[in-house]
C-alpha cells in the first residue's frame, strides 16, 4: 500500500508542475516536461515551440 501511496504522490506533483509550467510559459508553445530522477541528480526537460521565450 506505501508504493500505491508514493505513486500517487509523485503523479500529483508531476502533474502540478506540469500546470505550472503551462501557464508560466503559454505565450511560448509549451509542449511538455520530462522529469527525470537519477542519482547525480534531476534532470528537467521543457518542450516548447518557441524556446528562446523560455531561455531569455
Amino acid at each position: 500500500m506505501a508504493y500505491v501511496k508514493h505513486f500517487i504522490k509523485e503523479s500529483i506533483k508531476r502533474a502540478e508542475v506540469d500546470e505550472f509550467l503551462w501557464r508560466e510559459f503559454e505565450r511560448a508553445g509549451y509542449g511538455g516536461v520530462e522529469i527525470t530522477k537519477t542519482p547525480l541528480g534531476t534532470n528537467v526537460a521543457i518542450h516548447a515551440v518557441r524556446p528562446g521565450l523560455i531561455i531569455g
